[in-house]
C-alpha cells in the first residue's frame, strides 16, 4: 500500500511548494488542478475576462517568483497553501468546477475541512495529538492522520508552530466568509488574525538579530549550499520583513473596512502600528535584483496620501482616513463624550481628505502626461455635436489599469466625505434632521453627485466592476443613501442631474450583483429602483406605499447606536 505522505513525482506537480500539501488533497483534486489554481491566486485583477482573479485577494503578500519557482521555493505551511487554493476555488471557472453538479460546493467544503484541520495542527503544536473532531474531519475526506504524525510545515519551528503564515490563512478565511451571507461569523477568524499578529509582533519592525535568525533558517530550509546562503541572506532578511509588513497592513485595511461594514469599533489602533509602509509592487517582485541601498525610503506608520498604483499605495491611505472617521462616528454616539465638540477632529480629517485629493490629482496628471491624454469632459456633460462620430482610440492595458485605479480612488474619496459629514444610518438619515445642517447637507449632496459621475467613469474602464468587487460594494451602498433623501423628501423630479445620478448608481448595483452576488446589494437595488421611479415620477402605484417598502428594506441594515450594519 502506498504511503499517503509519499512525495508526488515532479512530473505531476510543476510547483514544488505544493508537494507537502498534495497528500492531504489528493482525494479532492489532481496536482495539475492544484497548480492551476495556485497560478490563479497570483493573477492580476485586470489580466483576464474569462478567468478573472479572485475577488477575495485584497493584496498580494508574497513575491510570485519566490513562491512559484521550481527550485528552492519559499518554505510555506500546508495550512496556508490549502487556504490559498480554497479561496481561489470560490470563484474559479476551472473545468473541475463544471465537471458535475455541485462540484464547487463539494470541493470547497472538503478543502475547508482540510484548512481547519491543518490550522488546528499548528495551533495545537506539531507533536501534539489532533483533536477527535479534526481527526474525524480528515478521516471523512480519505485522509488518515495518526495521533503523533507531524504534518510537513517547513517554516514552522516545533516550539512555536503559529507563524505569520497562520495569520494570513486566518485573514483569507475571514475575507471569504465576510463576503458571504454568514458574514458576521467572519469576526471569529479576523479576531484570531488580529490577536495572533500582535502576539507575533507583526505590528513592529523586526530587530536585526531576529531578522537575521529568520533569514538563516529560511536559507537552510531552501538550500544546503553555504555559499548560496551567504549570498542571499540579505534578500531573505528583507523578504521576511516585507512579508510581515504586508500582512500587518492587510490586517489594518481589513479592520477599517470591517469596522465600517459592521458599525464596530476599531480592533487595531494607529498607535500600535510601528511598521514601515510596504514596498511598491515592482520593487517587491524584483527584490532579488535589488540591494538594500536601492530600496526607497518609506514612512513609519499609517500614511494618508496617495503614493502610487499599488493597493497599499492608494487604498491603504484611504483606510487610514476611514479609521479616523470611524472613531469620530462612534465618538458622537458615546453617552458622555458625544455632546462634546467634534469640529476639530472633523476639520483635521477633512484636511487629510484634501491632502489625499491633491496627491490623487498629482498622480492623475502624471498619468495624463505619460499617455498623452486629452482633457476629460465634465461630469454628465453632453457633446456639442451629437451627430458626429469619433472612432474610439485604443487604450493600452496599463493605461486602462491606472485610469481604473484613479476612478476607484476618486469614488472612495467622495464617499469618505459623505461619511464624515453625514449620517451613516439610512433610516435616521431619512427620518431625522439632527445631522442635517445647511453646510453638511450641501457637502454630502455635492459629493454624492460627484461620486455617481465617477461611477460612470469607472464603468467605462471596468464595465463588470471586477477590479475590487469585495471592497467596492459597501462604499457604493453608502454613496447612494443621499439619493434616497432626494427621492423621499424633495421634489427633484425635474432635475436631470439627480435622475442620471440615480440611473448610474442603479446600473452599478446591477453589475455588482452579477459580479459578486450579495444579498444586501440585491435588497438595496430594489430600494434604489423605487427611488429612481420616484424622481422620474413614474411610480406605478401610491408613493406612500413605495416609501413604506423602501423603509422596510432599509430597516434590515442599521448604522445607528446599536446597529450592526451588514452583520444581520
Amino acid at each position: 500500500m502506498a504511503n499517503p505522505l509519499q512525495p508526488t513525482p515532479p512530473s505531476e506537480c510543476r510547483y514544488p511548494i505544493l508537494r507537502p500539501l498534495l497528500p492531504h488533497i489528493k482525494s479532492i483534486m489532481s496536482p495539475t488542478d492544484a497548480c492551476d489554481l495556485l497560478d490563479l491566486y497570483f493573477t492580476d485583477p485586470s489580466c483576464s475576462i474569462f478567468e478573472p482573479a479572485s475577488p477575495y485577494i485584497i493584496a498580494q503578500v508574497f513575491r510570485k517568483k519566490s513562491f512559484l519557482c521550481s527550485r528552492n521555493p519559499r518554505p510555506t505551511t500546508p495550512a496556508l497553501l490549502a487556504t490559498m487554493i480554497w479561496v481561489v476555488c470560490q470563484t474559479s471557472t476551472s473545468e473541475i468546477f463544471r465537471s458535475k453538479p455541485r462540484a464547487r460546493l463539494n470541493i470547497c467544503s472538503e478543502l475547508f475541512g482540510v484548512c481547519e484541520a491543518l490550522l488546528a495542527l499548528e495551533e495545537n503544536g506539531n507533536s501534539r495529538k489532533v483533536s477527535e473532531h479534526h481527526n474525524n474531519k480528515l478521516g471523512n475526506m480519505g485522509l488518515r492522520p495518526e495521533p503523533e504524525r507531524t504534518f510537513a510545515c517547513p517554516i514552522v519551528p516545533q516550539q512555536n508552530p503559529i507563524s505569520s503564515d497562520s495569520v494570513l490563512a486566518y485573514a483569507l478565511i475571514g475575507t471569504v466568509i465576510s463576503g458571504s451571507e454568514t458574514r458576521k461569523e467572519c469576526l471569529r477568524w479576523w479576531t484570531k488574525a488580529w490577536n495572533v499578529a500582535k502576539e507575533l509582533g507583526l505590528n513592529r519592525e523586526q530587530g536585526e538579530d531576529e531578522a537575521r535568525e529568520c533569514a538563516r533558517q529560511a536559507c537552510h530550509q531552501r538550500t544546503n549550499d553555504v555559499e548560496y546562503d551567504s549570498h542571499y541572506e540579505s534578500i531573505y532578511i528583507e523578504e521576511s520583513r516585507e512579508e510581515r509588513r504586508r500582512i500587518w497592513w492587510l490586517l489594518f485595511m481589513a479592520d477599517r473596512h470591517l469596522s465600517f461594514c459592521f458599525n464596530a469599533p476599531l480592533s487595531i489602533l494607529d498607535a500600535e502600528c510601528h511598521v514601515y509602509q510596504p514596498l511598491d509592487d515592482l520593487t517587491w517582485q524584483a527584490l532579488d535584483t535589488k540591494s538594500t541601498c536601492d530600496l526607497p525610503d518609506r514612512c513609519l506608520g499609517p500614511c494618508t496620501t496617495m503614493l502610487g498604483s499599488d493597493v497599499f499605495e492608494y487604498f491603504l491611505p484611504l483606510m487610514a482616513i476611514l479609521g479616523d472617521i470611524v472613531e469620530i462616528h462612534h465618538w458622537g454616539r458615546h453617552p458622555r463624550f458625544g455632546r462634546l465638540q467634534r469640529e476639530a477632529a472633523i476639520l483635521r480629517t477633512e484636511h487629510d481628505l484634501d491632502l489625499y485629493e491633491q496627491s490623487l490629482r498629482n498622480f492623475e496628471e502624471i498619468v495624463r502626461i505619460r499617455f498623452h491624454e486629452a482633457e476629460a469632459p465634465a461630469a454628465f456633460s453632453t457633446p456639442d455635436n451629437t451627430n458626429s462620430y469619433c472612432k474610439p482610440q485604443p487604450v493600452l492595458p496599463e493605461h486602462a489599469r491606472l485610469r481604473t485605479i484613479i476612478g476607484y480612488s476618486n469614488y472612495f474619496l467622495h464617499v469618505l466625505h459623505v461619511l464624515l459629514h453625514g449620517s451613516w444610518d439610512p433610516v435616521d438619515m431619512i427620518d431625522g434632521s439632527d445631522w442635517i445642517t445647511p453646510n453638511s447637507f450641501v457637502k454630502c449632496a455635492t459629493h454624492t453627485i460627484s461620486a455617481a459621475a465617477t461611477v460612470a467613469e469607472i464603468l467605462d474602464y471596468d464595465p463588470e466592476l471586477n477590479f475590487m468587487p469585495y471592497l467596492f460594494g459597501i462604499y457604493l451602498l453608502h454613496g447612494s443613501f443621499i439619493l434616497l433623501i432626494f427621492a423621499d423628501r424633495m421634489d427633484m423630479a425635474t432635475s436631470e442631474t439627480i435622475i442620471r445620478a440615480c440611473e448610474t448608481t442603479y446600473r452599478a448595483h446591477e453589475v455588482c450583483v452579477v459580479t459578486l452576488n450579495t444579498e444586501y446589494q440585491k435588497t438595496f437595488k430594489k430600494v434604489l429602483r423605487s427611488a429612481l421611479c420616484n424622481v422620474r415620477g413614474t411610480i406605478p402605484f401610491e408613493a406612500e406605499q413605495h416609501k413604506a417598502r423602501r423603509r422596510e428594506f432599509l430597516m434590515m441594515y442599521r448604522w445607528n447606536g446599536d446597529g450592526r450594519g451588514l452583520a444581520i
